[in-house]
């Protein structure tokens, strides 16, 4: 009788798991494969374990050839031996999950003590679930693993994943995540059941009201916050919004200078009194030209500078809201955008104010979204703020930013 084991050195890092195992690791492209051959080098080099390596059409034997060429060695009598199992995906979310499971069952049953999975994760791709199906599967999988004695390794690439995956589908349905080869536990994980309810049967979170930043203590707060649509952005700020205003803080908004007719309207119907409180000063709206983007360009230094002025002259408090669309753009210094973001929650520790930053994760890169995720200590997901699992410290995330452009 196989001995499953319950503790499994992951290859990279250093890093072990409890196994079963379920992690998200991102990783940037064809030249940083580096960490998902080390995952499995283990499992090929120990007699007790086997390997899947599933992903959409054309994924796995890619995935294949490079193995090989990183090994220098040919893996075809692993495959024939089922040590190496390769297979491609479904379109159907049942029918891909029936697959993996099978895959690993049977290589148990012939005496494997674990199964290494790699899956190369995809998006709307062909031999591959659509998305809303892709994200009912993620968040099945630790229940369907549990008795199986699996490392699964949920591989996004960065460099290819758009926004909506990246956060929906690699944060949220993980508990465990990996970035730069280190594996963490993942507090914006959400369990599967509010998954279900909350994020695929969209039923109550766009409606509800917003958890209170007051009420988690989040004076001085730096966070960002995520959104597919208009409508789910206005139904998460609006309440944020409205908490400020009542509890006398000013309201600062820099806003797309297209949008600033509908940005208004959408105040007023949200029960905003615009006239009333830009009469009295206490809500000021400016446009991007104004502040990111003074002579058509982002200055970092300038931009603090201004906010930090901003912050400075209400005594009461100011809860800052900034679209960040603007950084989709092609001005000069806008690759400056994320050590900004990284520096500035360093500077807002000066003031007793509150910034939310807003990015609409169906236009951003998914790498992008990361590392900016990674520069705010809280995060605006689901309609509420929670404080971010995934946050860096601005000195740390300044030094990998730099580290990558040497």
């Amino acid at each position: 009788m196989t001995t499953h084991v319950t503790d499994l050195d992951l290859g990279f890092g250093g890093q072990r798991v409890v196994v079963p195992g379920h992690i998200g690791l991102f990783y940037s492209g064809s030249d940083d494969l580096g960490v998902l051959f080390d995952f499995l080098r283990g499992g090929l080099a120990r007699p007790d374990e086997a390997v899947v390596v599933f992903g959409p059409q054309g994924a796995p034997s890619k995935f294949l050839e490079a193995f090989e060429k990183n090994l220098a060695r040919d893996l075809g009598s692993e495959v024939a031996d089922r040590k190496l199992v390769l297979f491609e995906g479904d379109t159907d979310p049942d029918a891909q999950l029936a697959k993996l499971i099978r895959a690993v069952t049977t290589l148990v049953e012939k005496g494997a003590g674990v199964v290494r999975v790699l899956a190369l994760v995809a998006w709307d791709a062909p031999k591959w679930p659509v998305p809303e199906d892709f994200l009912w599967l993620e968040s099945r999988l630790d229940a369907a693993l549990a008795s199986l004695p699996v490392a699964l390794v949920c591989a996004y690439d960065v460099t290819s994943m758009p926004g909506p995956g990246l956060i929906y589908a690699g944060i949220e349905s993980h508990k465990l995540v990996s970035i730069g080869g280190k594996v963490a536990p993942n507090a914006l994980a959400v369990p599967a059941e509010a998954y279900m309810a909350d994020r695929l049967l969209r039923l109550p979170w766009l409606a509800r009201e917003a958890s209170a930043l007051e009420g988690r203590g989040a004076r001085g707060v730096h966070a960002c916050a995520f959104f597919i649509s208009r409508d789910e952005e206005y139904a998460t700020l609006l309440p944020l919004i409205r908490e400020g205003i009542e509890r006398g803080e000013a309201a600062f908004h820099i806003i797309d200078p297209k949008r600033r007719v509908d940005h208004i309207e959408r105040l007023d119907r949200g029960g905003v009194d615009v006239e009333g409180l830009q009469s009295s000063r206490q809500l000021e709206i400016r446009d991007w030209h104004e502040t990111y983007l003074v002579d058509g360009r982002f200055d970092p230094d300038r931009t603090t500078a201004l906010l930090a002025d901003v912050l400075s002259k209400w005594s009461g408090g100011v809860r800052l809201v900034a679209d960040m669309s603007w950084a989709l753009g092609r001005a000069p210094g806008v690759d400056a955008l994320v050590e900004y973001e990284a520096r500035f929650t360093e500077s807002i520790r000066s003031y007793g104010d509150t910034v939310i930053c807003t990015y609409d994760s169906a236009r951003f890169a998914a790498a992008t979204m990361l590392d900016i995720l990674r520069a705010h200590p809280v995060v605006i997901l689901g309609g509420y703020p929670q404080d971010n699992g995934l946050y860096t410290q601005p000195a740390a995330l300044i030094h990998e930013l730099r580290a990558r452009d040497r």
